[in-house]
């Protein structure tokens, strides 16, 4: 069974990647949507009254935790209401800390995909997740699926895969794609970065071209070099150009994420308001 899970905190950025999981669903058939809540109240503010001497109480934690049980009924709801094939929806409540509880829903569901909302520049509805998806992205051991609050579903004819391509190491997750694609082959946009050497690329061996072209049989793709010191936003800038509906960063180290910096990355992150980001694992 093909699971979806989404981390949800009902601002605008995670409605809109509920909406998106929806219209997923719809054209990927996935069998079941996860919606996860989440309600953890540390313990001391439980027994210590906070400096206003207010102090919260199982009747307060009772009554928000039936606020958010509405709020996924209704959630759940309009996600039944758009679907067009026969999906089941469901959602959970935690009361761990955020990180733990999306971790420990992963490892229970075993979903083949999370999609959590990021936050944007000039956006006026903060989202809790949004200001937690880089850990989350990091820690998380399937692959994430990050939909930026302007971002709606689109059938994806190109997808630009960004990572380090200068070595056969690499090569492995790329062979997910294969597994993604059910039969459909979009086009491919393999982007080689080398932060390591300032972006300054050679290129790329003739070996490791021997073998991408072996395991993206069935594959129509282009392989090109990113010359641009600036690699956050070049990869943005590059997608920009040619026009792709999504952005794929391979895992580990040979991911363009990897040698940037949390605020590099959550800063790119923000800029880009159209293109959904997947990385893999």
């Amino acid at each position: 069974m093909k699971k979806l899970l989404i981390p949800v905190d009902f601002s605008g950025p995670s409605d809109n990647a509920a909406t998106f999981a929806a219209d997923l669903a719809n054209s990927r058939a996935y069998d079941e949507i996860i919606l996860a809540a989440n309600l953890y109240v540390p313990i001391f503010e439980q027994i210590i009254p906070s400096p206003d001497l207010l102090q919260v109480t199982t009747a307060d934690i009772q009554q928000k935790k039936k606020q958010i049980r509405e709020q996924l009924e209704a959630l759940k709801q309009e996600i039944m209401n758009r679907l067009t094939r026969n999906s089941v929806v469901r959602f959970i409540i935690s009361d761990l800390p955020l990180v733990r509880a999306i971790l420990q829903q992963v490892r229970d569901e075993n979903p083949a995909l999370v999609i959590i909302g990021s936050n944007n520049y000039g956006a006026t509805d903060d989202s809790m997740l949004g200001r937690q998806l880089i850990e989350l992205a990091k820690v998380i051991p399937v692959p994430v699926l990050i939909v930026p609050p302007k971002s709606s579903y689109r059938v994806v004819d190109d997808i630009l895969v960004a990572g380090e391509f200068k070595s056969l190491a690499c090569m492995d997750p790329l062979k997910i794609l294969g597994k993604m694609s059910q039969g459909r082959h979009p086009r491919l946009l393999l982007l080689n970065v080398d932060a390591s050497r300032g972006n300054l690329l050679a290129d790329v061996s003739s070996a490791t071209k021997d073998a991408i072209s072996d395991l993206l049989k069935g594959f129509d793709y282009t392989l090109y070099n990113l010359a641009d010191k600036d690699i956050l936003q070049g990869v943005l800038t590059f997608s920009d150009d040619k026009g792709v509906q999504l952005i794929i960063a391979l895992p580990g180290r040979h991911s363009f994420l990897y040698h940037l910096t949390h605020q590099n990355i959550q800063h790119g992150i923000l800029l880009n308001a159209q293109k959904p980001v997947l990385i893999l694992k």
